[in-house]
Protein backbone atom coordinates (compact mmCIF):
# COMPACT_ATOMS: atom_id res chain seq x y z
CA UNK A 1 0.00 0.00 0.00
CA UNK A 2 1.38 3.08 -1.32
CA UNK A 3 1.03 6.36 1.13
CA UNK A 4 2.55 9.83 1.19
CA UNK A 5 5.87 10.09 2.65
CA UNK A 6 6.68 11.52 5.85
CA UNK A 7 8.52 14.93 6.40
CA UNK A 8 11.59 14.88 8.63
CA UNK A 9 11.18 17.44 11.51
CA UNK A 10 13.95 19.48 11.86
CA UNK A 11 16.04 22.56 11.14
CA UNK A 12 16.72 23.57 7.31
CA UNK A 13 20.24 24.95 6.64
CA UNK A 14 19.22 28.39 5.77
CA UNK A 15 17.07 28.20 9.26
CA UNK A 16 19.80 26.95 11.00
CA UNK A 17 22.42 29.64 9.76
CA UNK A 18 20.01 31.91 10.46
CA UNK A 19 19.60 31.06 14.13
CA UNK A 20 23.78 31.10 14.44
CA UNK A 21 23.73 34.64 13.06
CA UNK A 22 20.66 35.51 15.84
CA UNK A 23 22.95 34.19 18.98
CA UNK A 24 26.13 35.91 17.33
CA UNK A 25 24.19 39.05 17.42
CA UNK A 26 22.87 38.80 20.86
CA UNK A 27 26.75 38.44 21.71
CA UNK A 28 27.85 40.94 20.48
CA UNK A 29 25.69 43.27 22.13
CA UNK A 30 25.61 41.46 25.45
CA UNK A 31 29.31 40.95 25.54
CA UNK A 32 30.37 44.38 25.95
CA UNK A 33 28.00 45.28 28.70
CA UNK A 34 28.57 42.21 30.30
CA UNK A 35 32.48 43.17 30.46
CA UNK A 36 31.45 46.07 31.32
CA UNK A 37 29.46 44.96 34.70
CA UNK A 38 31.93 42.43 35.74
CA UNK A 39 34.90 45.78 35.51
CA UNK A 40 32.64 47.47 37.57
CA UNK A 41 32.30 44.67 40.03
CA UNK A 42 35.74 44.57 40.15
CA UNK A 43 36.33 48.13 40.99
CA UNK A 44 33.75 48.32 43.50
CA UNK A 45 35.52 45.00 45.14
CA UNK A 46 39.13 47.12 44.98
CA UNK A 47 37.17 49.60 46.87
CA UNK A 48 35.78 47.63 49.45
CA UNK A 49 39.15 45.95 50.32
CA UNK A 50 41.08 49.54 50.89
CA UNK A 51 38.13 50.32 52.96
CA UNK A 52 38.51 47.48 55.21
CA UNK A 53 42.35 48.85 55.23
CA UNK A 54 41.46 52.00 56.18
CA UNK A 55 39.51 50.26 59.19
CA UNK A 56 42.68 48.13 60.53
CA UNK A 57 44.93 51.65 59.61
CA UNK A 58 42.50 53.20 61.83
CA UNK A 59 42.15 50.70 64.79
CA UNK A 60 46.42 50.33 64.72
CA UNK A 61 46.59 54.57 65.16
CA UNK A 62 44.27 53.97 68.25
CA UNK A 63 46.47 51.27 69.89
CA UNK A 64 49.72 53.23 68.55
CA UNK A 65 49.27 57.01 69.73
CA UNK A 66 47.58 57.88 66.38
CA UNK A 67 50.01 56.78 64.67
CA UNK A 68 50.74 55.15 61.23
CA UNK A 69 53.15 53.37 59.41
CA UNK A 70 54.25 54.81 55.99
CA UNK A 71 56.48 53.81 53.02
CA UNK A 72 58.65 50.95 52.90
CA UNK A 73 58.94 49.79 56.83
CA UNK A 74 58.79 50.93 59.77
CA UNK A 75 60.81 50.58 62.94
CA UNK A 76 60.56 50.18 66.65
CA UNK A 77 57.02 48.73 66.59
CA UNK A 78 55.68 47.90 69.93
CA UNK A 79 57.26 44.71 70.96
CA UNK A 80 60.10 44.71 68.29
CA UNK A 81 63.86 45.44 68.62
CA UNK A 82 65.68 47.77 66.28
CA UNK A 83 66.85 45.15 63.82
CA UNK A 84 63.17 43.96 62.88
CA UNK A 85 61.39 45.41 60.57
CA UNK A 86 57.05 45.62 60.40
CA UNK A 87 55.75 46.97 56.96
CA UNK A 88 52.53 48.36 56.64
CA UNK A 89 50.98 45.52 55.55
CA UNK A 90 52.01 43.24 58.12
CA UNK A 91 51.43 45.71 61.03
CA UNK A 92 47.66 45.44 59.93
CA UNK A 93 46.97 42.20 59.96
CA UNK A 94 46.42 41.45 63.60
CA UNK A 95 43.26 43.81 62.85
CA UNK A 96 41.96 41.72 59.90
CA UNK A 97 40.11 38.20 59.44
CA UNK A 98 42.68 37.29 57.52
CA UNK A 99 45.83 35.49 58.04
CA UNK A 100 49.75 35.14 57.07
CA UNK A 101 51.10 31.45 56.82
CA UNK A 102 55.29 31.86 57.29
CA UNK A 103 55.13 35.20 55.84
CA UNK A 104 53.16 34.47 52.67
CA UNK A 105 50.75 36.17 51.47
CA UNK A 106 49.18 34.57 48.98
CA UNK A 107 46.24 33.37 51.10
CA UNK A 108 45.36 37.28 51.64
CA UNK A 109 43.05 38.71 50.06
CA UNK A 110 42.40 42.08 51.13
CA UNK A 111 45.49 43.85 49.84
CA UNK A 112 44.16 42.58 45.89
CA UNK A 113 42.10 44.27 43.64
CA UNK A 114 40.62 41.50 41.27
CA UNK A 115 41.59 43.71 38.44
CA UNK A 116 45.14 43.76 39.01
CA UNK A 117 46.63 41.59 35.63
CA UNK A 118 49.64 39.76 37.43
CA UNK A 119 47.32 36.99 39.34
CA UNK A 120 50.58 36.07 41.51
CA UNK A 121 51.14 39.78 43.08
CA UNK A 122 49.85 39.85 46.49
CA UNK A 123 50.22 43.74 47.27
CA UNK A 124 48.05 45.26 44.90
CA UNK A 125 48.46 48.91 46.87
CA UNK A 126 50.98 51.60 47.12
CA UNK A 127 51.27 53.46 49.95
CA UNK A 128 51.92 57.39 50.26
CA UNK A 129 55.48 57.51 51.62
CA UNK A 130 55.82 61.18 50.23
CA UNK A 131 57.92 64.10 52.58
CA UNK A 132 59.86 66.82 50.94
CA UNK A 133 62.95 65.30 49.36
CA UNK A 134 63.50 62.33 47.03
CA UNK A 135 63.61 59.63 49.97
CA UNK A 136 60.28 58.24 51.21
CA UNK A 137 59.58 58.60 55.24
CA UNK A 138 60.24 55.45 56.81
CA UNK A 139 58.64 55.04 60.37
CA UNK A 140 55.40 56.20 62.15
CA UNK A 141 53.97 59.41 61.46
CA UNK A 142 51.39 60.92 63.84
CA UNK A 143 48.02 61.66 61.98
CA UNK A 144 47.57 64.88 63.67
CA UNK A 145 50.48 66.21 61.83
CA UNK A 146 48.55 65.82 58.85
CA UNK A 147 46.52 68.32 57.39
CA UNK A 148 43.89 68.24 55.19
CA UNK A 149 43.52 64.45 55.82
CA UNK A 150 40.38 64.26 53.48
CA UNK A 151 42.22 65.47 51.12
CA UNK A 152 45.61 63.57 50.97
CA UNK A 153 45.54 59.63 50.05
CA UNK A 154 47.20 56.83 51.90
CA UNK A 155 46.72 53.99 49.61
CA UNK A 156 46.03 53.21 46.05
CA UNK A 157 46.03 51.28 42.88
CA UNK A 158 49.50 50.00 42.06
CA UNK A 159 50.77 49.94 38.87
CA UNK A 160 51.46 46.71 36.72
CA UNK A 161 54.57 45.27 38.14
CA UNK A 162 57.47 43.68 36.52
CA UNK A 163 57.86 39.50 36.52
CA UNK A 164 60.73 39.92 38.36
CA UNK A 165 59.20 42.47 40.95
CA UNK A 166 56.35 40.05 42.14
CA UNK A 167 55.74 40.56 45.93
CA UNK A 168 54.02 36.98 47.03
CA UNK A 169 56.20 36.89 50.90
CA UNK A 170 57.64 39.95 53.32
CA UNK A 171 61.40 39.80 52.01
CA UNK A 172 60.72 40.43 48.39
CA UNK A 173 62.40 42.92 47.01
CA UNK A 174 59.43 43.87 44.71
CA UNK A 175 58.55 45.84 48.45
CA UNK A 176 60.97 48.31 47.11
CA UNK A 177 59.35 49.64 44.79
CA UNK A 178 55.38 49.84 46.30
CA UNK A 179 55.53 53.37 47.90
CA UNK A 180 55.05 57.15 46.49
CA UNK A 181 57.37 60.00 46.71
CA UNK A 182 58.37 61.60 44.07
CA UNK A 183 55.62 62.85 40.91
CA UNK A 184 57.49 60.03 38.46
CA UNK A 185 55.84 57.71 41.03
CA UNK A 186 51.92 58.84 39.96
CA UNK A 187 49.30 58.30 38.23
CA UNK A 188 49.59 60.97 35.89
CA UNK A 189 53.37 60.07 34.75
CA UNK A 190 54.54 58.85 31.75
CA UNK A 191 57.42 57.23 32.88
CA UNK A 192 56.82 53.96 32.88
CA UNK A 193 57.04 51.60 35.56
CA UNK A 194 60.15 49.64 34.46
CA UNK A 195 62.14 52.26 36.17
CA UNK A 196 63.20 53.02 39.45
CA UNK A 197 61.71 56.85 38.66
CA UNK A 198 59.12 55.02 37.05
CA UNK A 199 54.88 54.94 37.85
CA UNK A 200 53.71 53.13 40.97
CA UNK A 201 50.26 54.06 40.82
CA UNK A 202 47.78 52.86 38.36
CA UNK A 203 47.16 55.35 35.38
CA UNK A 204 43.55 52.86 34.29
CA UNK A 205 43.01 50.61 36.90
CA UNK A 206 39.47 51.16 36.86
CA UNK A 207 38.11 53.32 33.85
CA UNK A 208 40.59 55.92 33.04
CA UNK A 209 41.73 56.30 36.66
CA UNK A 210 42.62 54.63 40.56
CA UNK A 211 40.82 53.86 43.72
CA UNK A 212 41.96 55.45 47.05
CA UNK A 213 42.38 55.56 50.11
CA UNK A 214 42.14 58.74 52.13
CA UNK A 215 43.41 59.46 55.63
CA UNK A 216 40.17 60.29 56.77
CA UNK A 217 39.66 56.64 55.69
CA UNK A 218 37.46 57.29 53.10
CA UNK A 219 37.69 55.50 49.56
CA UNK A 220 36.96 57.49 46.10
CA UNK A 221 37.94 57.17 43.05
CA UNK A 222 40.46 59.10 41.14
CA UNK A 223 40.49 59.82 37.12
CA UNK A 224 43.72 60.43 35.78
CA UNK A 225 44.45 63.23 33.21
CA UNK A 226 48.19 62.84 32.34
CA UNK A 227 48.02 65.38 29.61
CA UNK A 228 46.21 67.85 32.35
CA UNK A 229 48.98 70.14 33.75
CA UNK A 230 46.16 71.06 36.27
CA UNK A 231 45.43 67.73 37.02
CA UNK A 232 49.01 66.71 37.77
CA UNK A 233 49.35 69.23 40.14
CA UNK A 234 46.44 68.24 42.06
CA UNK A 235 47.52 64.96 42.21
CA UNK A 236 51.08 66.13 43.61
CA UNK A 237 48.84 67.89 46.05
CA UNK A 238 46.93 64.85 46.86
CA UNK A 239 50.07 62.80 47.86
CA UNK A 240 52.16 65.43 49.58
CA UNK A 241 52.33 65.15 52.46
CA UNK A 242 54.65 67.69 54.47
CA UNK A 243 55.00 68.68 58.35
Amino acid sequence: MSGTPRKTAGFTLIELLVVIAIIALLMGILMPALSKARKQAWSVTCGSNLKQVGVAANLFAQDHEGKIPRADDLKLLSGHTHEETTRWFKAFMPYLAQSVVNGDYRNVNIYRCPAYPEKRQTLNFAVNGWKDGSVPVVGLTRLLDIKQQGERIYLADFEDCTPENVVTKETDGGLMRADVFIPNHLGASNVPYSTWAGRRIAQKRHREGYNALFLDWHVTYVKVDPDDPEFKRQEIRMWRISK
